[in-house]
């Protein structure tokens, strides 16, 4: 039986197949595999190559494969451009790109809508709004390319984040009297600039105009303005306006649940919010580990760690696992609390479940038991943790020369001095500043001289320094 060779539409269906799901090594070894096959690649299968890495984020295999088109004479399309310039526009690349939208046009290549729209976004992420409103935005109008919803979203967002909100009316303005239509990314990019701006009021205003300009408000739209109405204090208004979007019959999802939990727990209404985390699970809206950082920190912050422990526990009945940030507020709010040695053992259970506290868990419990005056155990944690790897910061460094100082340890306060600057962090204001004084408590002033002419020599400005040099 003859054996059937693969053609060339065979490959490149196969190569577009490899390439939409990411294999692009096996796509690469079926490109390469043509060529033994004694099929060229032609252009099409060059542009699918190279999208496949550009969307991948691989824009200099991406570029690669493209030089390598260019110079085996085979001529790029305006698929092959946009592709590529929109890989180094997401890799904010933009000198790169604007290099290539150089060549392109020089080859005689007139940019279309997808062109203009890339790069405009490009711009518009990089701050360079002003460049892609004037240079490219009224070239691309000048040149008879109708602009889209793409470019003017781009350019939207861009002016918000620059916190030109007039400017970003005007073109919203402009979209709807050209016939193009605003749709959710641009009323939401307004309101989330409105409300990152803090012109609260402003933006509930936009909201409420909403539906008289065509559009329903959605759930994001929702979640936006409930976040800035509590970060407010405005409760009451938003409260309001949770009851709306269940009578509109949205439903609220965990980003919504969170915006109203974080304003009732930082307002220490802990009932209500406790009322409200039952209605999130009891509607079927699963809780993240946001959600229990926030109620965590709520109680803590209400000094009920009591509850705060439990919200732990009921995390581990229903399988969700405490991150290092749940475990650090609780650390935080059992320490501020007194409750040293259950923050100590907390710390144990966290490494006994597999998870690695961080630099601010060991900073969180060294300062607890630093001001309980339990400084030896302080040390024996910050040399645990010397052991395990993890660098202190000078907050680190800190925290335990102060326990040393105060518990009159002026010796090993002083060989902490120079571990940190052995270990790389350099020390600051504080360190030396917290040594001398003890020094000079203790009547070494010899030593505290020295090392406030060590400051001075440092740039370093010394409390002490009005105090009289002794010999």
């Amino acid at each position: 039986m003859r054996e059937c060779s693969p053609n060339r539409y065979t490959f490149r269906v196969v190569l577009k197949s490899f390439c939409k799901q990411g294999k692009l090594r096996d796509g690469y070894k079926l490109f390469e595999q043509m060529l033994d096959n004694g099929i060229s690649p032609d252009g099409i299968e060059y542009n699918i190559l190279i999208d496949g890495y550009a969307k991948k984020g691989r824009v200099d295999e991406a570029n690669r494969l493209y030089e390598e088109m260019v110079s085996v004479g085979l001529e790029p399309s305006i698929y092959t451009y946009n592709s590529l310039l929109n890989a180094f526009c997401k890799e904010t690349k933009m000198k790169e790109a604007m290099e290539l939208f150089k060549t392109m046009a020089e080859k005689g290549f007139e940019p279309d809508v997808v062109t203009y729209s890339t790069i405009i976004s490009g711009l518009c992420k990089t701050g360079k709004v002003t460049e892609a409103l004037e240079m490219l935005f009224h070239k691309m109008i000048e040149r008879g390319c109708s602009a889209n919803t793409v470019a003017y979203n781009a350019l939207i967002n861009g002016l918000c984040k620059d916190e030109n909100i007039e400017r970003a009316y005007k073109l919203l303005e402009e979209m709807a009297s050209k016939g193009y239509v605003p749709d959710n990314i641009t009323y939401n990019t307004i309101l989330s600039g409105l409300c990152r701006m803090g012109k609260v009021s402003e933006a509930k205003q936009f909201f409420d105009s909403m539906p008289s300009r065509g559009y329903s408000p959605d759930v994001v739209a929702y979640n936006g303005l409930l976040d800035a109405l509590y970060k407010e204090g405005k409760t009451d208004e938003a409260m309001k306006l949770f009851k709306d979007v269940i009578a509109k019959g949205y439903m609220p999802d965990t980003v919504t649940y969170n915006s109203i939990l974080l304003g009732l727990a930082r307002k220490s209404n802990m009932d209500e919010a406790e009322e409200m985390f039952k209605k999130m699970v009891a509607s079927g809206c699963a809780p993240n580990g946001a959600t229990y950082s926030i109620v965590l920190s709520g109680h803590c912050r209400a000094k009920k760690v009591d509850d705060a422990h439990k919200v732990l526990e009921e995390m581990s009945k229903i399988g969700a696992v405490p991150d290092v940030v749940t475990y650090n507020i609780l650390l935080d709010g059992l320490c501020k609390t007194n409750l040293v040695d259950k923050a100590h053992e907390l710390f144990s259970t966290m490494v006994d479940n597999g998870c690695a506290p961080d630099i601010v868990s060991y900073s969180v419990v060294l300062n607890g038991l630093c001001k309980t005056n339990k400084v030896h155990d302080a040390r024996v944690l910050f040399d645990r943790m010397i052991e395990r790897k993890l660098v202190p910061d000078v907050v680190t460094f800190n925290i335990l020369m102060d326990g040393l100082c105060k518990a009159g340890k002026l010796d090993e306060a002083k060989d902490l001095l120079d571990q940190m600057t052995c270990s790389g962090c350099a020390p600051d204001y504080v360190a030396y500043n917290t040594l001398m004084n003890g020094l000079r408590k203790q009547g070494r002033h010899i030593q505290a001289d020295r090392l406030t002419q060590a400051m001075k020599e440092k740039g370093f400005l010394s409390d002490c320094f009005k105090a009289p040099l002794r010999a």
